[in-house]
């Protein structure tokens, strides 16, 4: 994760662009999102996260990734712990987990039981939050994450764990050569130099472990774009956003 997160942080152009299905948009530099990977290291060793200690990221439906969940995960990866990827269905995480998740879930709860969790952290999912609404025993994770330091030691693991909602781990190469095999193999091309704007993905729901790979190679020297929707219409659209889509991440396909 060390080299992912140090090329992400020296970049001064977009590297993610959030789209919500209600329209909201978020343009990311990698400057930004790589600011908040160390603030949320430092929140999250803070917390004790690490190989025995999971992060627990609570996705209601629609399942998807919210960019401050998404900054989370690198900062669990660069610590060492596993993250889970928490649906309606899924299983509370085994042994000791910090769970995260947005301060509004939709409809009648989320189905998911976060109160044996070590530590609930709750962010708000408006674009330009500085604070998040926070019930009695949680932790408000923007807050939280601001009044950490600029630069954090960033971990360097080989490889990182990622449990889908059906409760299976995936191991993750970390290693750069691993990301460029990831690139090459979905067709992602253009390396983000001066008047390239590099390779383009598309994640719009969930990820699985053979998916990362390919999502953080994008995020080196390209743009990432996460969107919450699933209208088949709306994901044609974002498909031209800023250039065409290659490979395939998560629930959509180009």
């Amino acid at each position: 994760m060390r080299d992912v997160v140090t090329a992400l942080s020296a970049r001064s152009e977009p590297a993610l662009i959030s789209v919500t299905g209600d329209g909201e948009r978020l343009e990311l530099t990698g400057t930004v999102l790589g600011n908040w990977v160390h603030k949320s290291i430092g929140l999250l060793g803070e917390l004790e996260i690490g190989p025995d200690t999971a992060l627990g990221i609570v996705c209601p439906a629609p399942a998807a990734l919210h960019w401050r969940a998404l900054a989370a995960a690198f900062a669990a990866w660069s610590l060492g712990a596993p993250v889970h990827l928490l649906t309606q269905d899924s299983l509370a995480p085994n042994g000791p987990w910090v769970a995260l998740r947005p301060e509004t879930l939709p409809g009648a709860g989320s189905g998911i039981d976060d109160s044996a969790a070590e530590e609930v952290l709750v962010f708000a999912t408006a674009a330009l939050a500085l604070r998040s609404e926070t019930g009695p025993g949680c932790t408000d994770f923007i807050a939280a994450v601001r009044a950490h330091p600029d630069v954090a030691a960033l971990g360097n693991p080989a490889s990182a764990v990622l449990v889908g909602p059906d409760g299976e781990a995936g191991p993750i190469p970390l290693d750069p050569a691993a990301l460029d095999a990831a690139a090459a193999a979905a067709g992602l091309s253009g390396d983000g130099a001066a008047g390239d704007p590099g390779p383009r993905a598309l994640l719009a729901g969930l990820p699985d472990a053979a998916e990362v790979p390919l999502l953080l190679a994008t995020l080196r020297s390209g743009v990432l774009v996460l969107t919450d929707t699933d209208d088949p219409v709306r994901l044609s659209e974002l498909s031209r956003l800023d250039g065409v889509v290659h490979g395939t991440i998560g629930a959509w396909t180009k």
